[in-house]
């Protein structure tokens, strides 16, 4: 009985050892078939995010490439970064998931002038409306990220997902507008912000602010106005009414971003009071700036 109780017990260990192994094989073979899975998600988030910056780029192309670290940073007055640059940014960290370093990403933006000539390399140039031929150059986006690995044999990775689109750009079609932000108060203004298709009103003032009636009604001075906007726009006016009914209007000379002209001030009667000017891009509203008559 003694020898048969110390074969079972001998069967006994054995078979422990046994699942014991097995099982570690087995749980290493799911964990990291588990990790794998979670970097593949990360890799197709990460050309998603691409795909989603490029489709934001091709409408927003104007000074997109214009941020800090690239070589076109503040080119033609954008900003740095640009307005379309951080549009374009958003749209491709909304698209990242899976265990992705949020800190890690960057997302670098370029223009391509593409050749006519079959089998030309597209050349790199700068995001400018004047240089860019829309229905034709390429706006690349490049989103690089590092992705977190849940398991200590599988080493963290980065990655760099690319997507190249046919910038087309959006005109200024009618009246329609959209209100981006709520109205902003300075020491010089006040101006409202909105978008027409692609067009979008950054800021603006009029100097000098407030200005003067003299006896005859006329202004002490004309009006100088200066606005700011995406890039995406053209044929810029601004129109006010002086107090009579009958507006004075002044066209806006510049671009891409920065915008002035000179409303004449003794052309008509003014009367006191806040005074809005309406700044208008191929005749549809984009913005707003106010002044003060005394």
């Amino acid at each position: 009985m003694g020898r048969i109780r110390r074969v079972r017990d001998g069967e006994n260990g054995a078979t422990t050892l046994e699942f014991v192994i097995v099982s570690l094989v087995l749980f290493f073979v799911v964990f990291t078939g588990a990790s794998l899975a979670i970097i593949e998600v990360g890799g197709s988030t990460g050309s998603n995010a691409a795909r989603e910056g490029a489709r934001v780029g091709i409408l927003n192309y104007v000074c997109a490439d214009s941020y800090p670290g690239n070589a076109y940073a503040g080119h033609d007055s954008c900003a740095s970064p640009s307005p379309q640059y951080q549009l374009i940014q958003t749209a491709a960290l909304k698209q990242l998931g899976g265990l992705v370093q949020t800190s890690s990403v960057h997302v670098a933006v370029s223009c391509y002038a593409v050749a006519t000539q079959t089998g030309t390399t597209p050349a790199l140039e700068s995001c400018t409306s004047g240089v860019v031929t829309t229905g034709q150059d390429l706006i690349e986006v490049d989103v690089t990220y590092t992705s977190d690995s849940t398991s200590p044999f599988v080493a963290n990775t980065t990655h760099t997902q690319t997507a190249r689109m046919t910038m087309i750009g959006l005109p200024n079609l009618g009246a329609t507008t959209t209100t981006l932000a709520t109205t902003t108060t300075s020491t010089t203004s006040t101006s409202t912000t909105s978008t027409t298709l692609g067009c979008t009103f950054v800021s603006g003032n009029a100097s000098p602010n407030p200005v003067s009636v003299n006896g005859s009604g006329k202004l002490s001075s004309n009006i100088t106005v200066t606005v700011t906007t995406s890039g995406n726009c053209s044929s810029l006016v601004a129109s006010v009414d002086p107090g009579g009914g009958v507006n004075e209007t002044a066209t806006l000379a510049g671009g891409p971003t920065s915008w002035t002209g000179v409303v004449d001030g003794s052309a008509k009667v003014w009367t006191s009071g806040t005074r809005t000017i309406t700044i208008t891009a191929s005749g549809s509203n984009i913005g707003t700036v106010s002044m003060t008559v005394s």
